[in-house]
């Protein structure tokens, strides 16, 4: 049997654009009655996230900005 490491490591040897298939039909496999839902936690950081930047306390930033920081802060290369 196929484990999850093994499938893992297949699908990181794939294209970006056949990872995002890959994503993609995985997502429409998973039933929204299956998802987890947030924590509590997670509810409150939102709500205070989202009142920050609708009083103009906070800033958005590009999707592009937010992936190279987080992958820059995590090790990775692009």
């Amino acid at each position: 049997m196929t484990t999850y490491e093994q499938i893992l490591t297949a699908a990181q040897g794939l294209s970006q654009e056949e990872r995002t298939q890959l994503l993609a039909a995985l997502w429409e496999e998973v039933s929204p009655e299956k998802w987890s839902l947030p924590s509590q936690d997670w509810l409150n950081e939102v709500d205070r996230r989202s009142q920050e930047y609708e009083s103009g306390q906070m800033e958005s930033d590009t999707w592009e900005n937010v992936r190279q920081r987080a992958r820059k802060q995590a090790g990775l290369n692009d």
